[in-house]
């Protein structure tokens, strides 16, 4: 053998690239028509710091992290958040481009993940059936079509390109052109930093070293001593990575408050935890083992009083059968003995052992990674015959494939999704509140109140329904209801200060300011740097004139996030009020910087012109801003105001007329309205065009019939 596992595989990579492409299209490429759903609308679309480039060193500083909410949704992964600002550069928020982009990497997934089985067990046929079976696997749908699940699918890219590497230095070190220790110690922390890439991308890779110093196994006996040396090196190397990685999570969880998961698992007794084992781990492995009906939210983790009731007993006894089977079959081949390895390992992430997580859902993107152990382990068995295994591995991947289409399909409809996950789990109470939502996004008021009554009878409680449930209604423009929902959820978890914050929100918008204040402050005493609620105290502060407080809040939520595009906004709007002009320029190019895009930026940066007297460029300022969002009202005001200055009156009295519309249309007070049809008549009057002038005029006495300027400019009624 004068050839390593990359050269011998070059002629044959064409053909297994070409099938798992083609199986990765016709499994999930129906996604590409799909939308983004559920978490992308808190994770994804509206993080500002994802559209700038120059936030990438940001995500790696820990910092950051607390400013951006739960630690359950969003855990310390900066190589997800990187992959994501690329995307967002690249595709905006066209939702294809992301889906294509997973597509990408999963057929990635599924090429490595052969060579990594040739490496491992020098067998084609073997890696060709685990490969194929991966790539069409339905447990994969939500991996795959879920955008924000781009974590998973990347941390198991690197996971596989650090072990094709470890392999590599392992077992055919002698076959490379280069053989210099120095090459040798490159290559080895070449894997190192791949694994590393990968567990920040989901922690989930974290059980890679474990695998791949059982592949040291199957190291020739000539080879150990080097195989000792590196498989001792990379578990010293992965325990310093993930006790510094778990570091940086335990903080993330304590900087937003205890983690409840641990709370609840620190008083309860092996027998509770080894019972809620159990039930995981069986779950997830008959997710990968009978792959039938993929939706996204499974029923969750029943709460296990331990090992006292039947139920555990009988899979317990299955599970033990199960496991003596497989090591049965594993002293008959090394290769069962990976692949079963493989799967229990990838599953000891989610095993909740550790941490008490019942009531949490089971979620299949947790079964990407041992999946692929399981595969492995079908791979193996339909290869024992060759005429009888070439069959049943084409039924199951025809099988698999019609399974994951039928799953890709539900994803390209948002209540599709939630109708086929209530189909199956109709009992879970957060997929009848995403259906509520969609109804009430509808305007079908009773069905997503019948939703919402469902979610909350179903789970009474959770604080998160309670504050999802309050949200859908605040978007439905029920503020009281949506501020009981809150109320509801704080009084179910005091600390919730996502559901804190949206009530701050809303009363914001029924101009309860002090109250709003109140639980906002209570937020930042708790966490100082939550900057959602330090923008919108700064938001509080500046309508009540309290410019250097509101100032003081914007700095600091810029020296957590130093690319928040609304925080430099806002800034540049507080030194714009206190006549700061250069100061406000200067902060409202900063957030044009981080966003080309960002409307309200060019508006504000359009009024401070004007106020320096350049009306030039003001008027390009605020056209753009027009042109980016045509209903940016605070940029059509100053664009009438500054055409009226230049008798440009005809063209103010159209800018005032779209006012007036967004104004109605944003149900904004009676005498902010009043005061544009005012202005509006002025100008068509100003401007010649009488007859329009005075339909203004008539409009604007139906609103206040008592106006003076209205009665002067009509004149009185002509006698018959």
């Amino acid at each position: 053998m004068t050839q390593n596992v990359l050269q011998r595989e070059a002629p044959h990579l064409p053909q297994m690239a070409a099938l798992v492409v083609l199986l990765t299209v016709a499994g999930f490429g129906v996604s590409l028509e799909a939308p983004f759903h559920w978490d992308d609308y808190d994770i994804i679309l509206p993080t500002r710091a994802l559209r700038s480039l120059r936030s990438v060193p940001d995500f790696f500083r820990p910092g950051y992290w607390v400013s951006t909410g739960s630690p359950r949704l969003r855990p310390y992964r900066p190589v997800r958040e990187t992959y994501f600002t690329l995307l967002f550069n690249a595709f905006g928020e066209s939702a294809a481009g992301w889906h294509a982009a997973n597509l990408v990497l999963h057929a990635a997934n599924a090429l490595l993940l052969y060579l990594f089985i040739v490496g491992l067990l020098r067998s084609r046929r073997v890696a060709a059936c685990a490969a194929a079976l991966f790539a069409a696997h339905p447990m994969h749908v939500e991996a795959v079509v879920w955008v924000k699940n781009a974590g998973e699918l990347l941390a198991f890219l690197f996971a596989m390109i650090s072990g094709l590497l470890f392999l590599v230095c392992l077992f055919e070190w002698d076959l490379l052109p280069a053989r210099t220790e120095r090459s040798r110690i490159v290559l080895c922390a070449l894997s190192a930093f791949a694994f590393v890439v990968a567990i920040c991308a989901k922690e989930s890779a974290v059980v890679l070293p474990a695998i791949l110093v059982l592949g040291a196994l199957f190291c020739p006996r000539a080879k150990r001593r080097n195989a000792a040396k590196f498989g001792g090196a990379l578990l010293i190397f992965s325990v310093v990575v993930v006790t510094a990685y778990g570091g940086v999570q335990l903080g993330r969880f304590s900087d937003a408050g205890v983690n409840p998961a641990f709370k609840a698992s620190a008083g309860r007794s092996v027998s509770i935890r080894f019972a809620h084992s159990v039930e995981t781990v069986w779950r997830y492995g008959r997710l990968m083992a009978l792959p039938l009906g993929s939706h996204a939210w499974h029923s969750p983790l029943s709460r296990p009083a331990g090992m006292n009731r039947p139920a555990m007993w009988i899979l317990t006894v299955a599970g033990s059968l199960i496991l003596g089977g497989a090591l049965w079959l594993s002293g008959r081949s090394r290769g069962f003995l990976f692949g079963f390895w493989w799967t229990f390992l990838g599953l000891a992430p989610v095993a909740n052992f550790i941490a008490y997580n019942a009531g949490r859902p089971v979620a299949e993107q947790r079964v990407y990674f041992p999946s692929a152990g399981w595969c492995l382990l079908l791979g193996m068995a339909l290869t024992t015959s060759r005429r009888a295994g070439r069959a049943l591995l084409l039924i199951l991947v025809v099988i698999f494939t019609a399974l994951s289409v039928s799953g890709s399909l539900s994803w390209n409809d948002r209540r599709q999704l939630w109708v086929r996950s209530i189909r199956y789990s109709p009992r879970v109470a957060g997929a009848l509140c995403n259906l509520g939502n969609i109804y009430n996004d509808r305007e079908w008021r009773r069905l997503a109140q019948q939703h919402y009554e469902a979610a909350a009878r179903y789970d009474p409680g959770s604080s998160q329904i309670q504050n999802n449930i309050g949200a859908g209604l605040e978007r439905a423009g029920d503020l009281d209801k949506a501020i009981r929902h809150y109320r509801r959820a704080l009084d179910l978890k005091p600390d919730y200060a996502k559901a804190r914050h949206n009530l701050a929100r809303a009363l914001i918008e029924l101009g309860r300011l002090a109250e709003a204040k109140k639980d906002l402050d209570r937020i930042l005493k708790r966490q100082p740097e939550y900057v959602p609620a330090l923008l919108s105290r700064a938001d509080i502060l500046g309508r009540r004139d309290r410019i250097e407080e509101a100032v003081t809040d914007l700095r600091l939520a810029l020296k957590v996030e130093p690319h928040h595009v609304d925080a430099l906004y806002m800034l540049g709007r507080a030194y714009h009020v206190q006549h700061r002009h250069k100061e406000a320029l200067d902060y409202y190019d900063k957030a044009i910087a981080v966003e080309p895009d960002f409307a309200p930026a060019y508006a504000g940066r359009g009024r401070c012109l004007a106020s320096l007297g350049r009306t030039r460029a003001a008027l390009a300022s605020l056209k753009k801003a027009v042109q980016l969002d045509p209903d940016q009202i605070e940029a059509r005001r100053a664009l009438a105001q500054i055409y009226s200055l230049m008798n440009r009156h005809a063209e103010s009295a159209a800018h005032y007329r779209a006012c007036l519309d967004l104004a109605v249309k944003e149900r904004m007070p009676l005498p902010e309205r009043v005061n544009l049809l005012r202005l509006m008549a002025r100008e068509l009057g100003y401007a010649g065009l009488k007859k329009k002038a005075r339909a203004a005029w008539r409009r604007l006495l139906r609103s206040a019939p008592e106006d003076p300027e209205a009665l002067e400019a009509l004149g009185p009624e002509p006698e018959h």
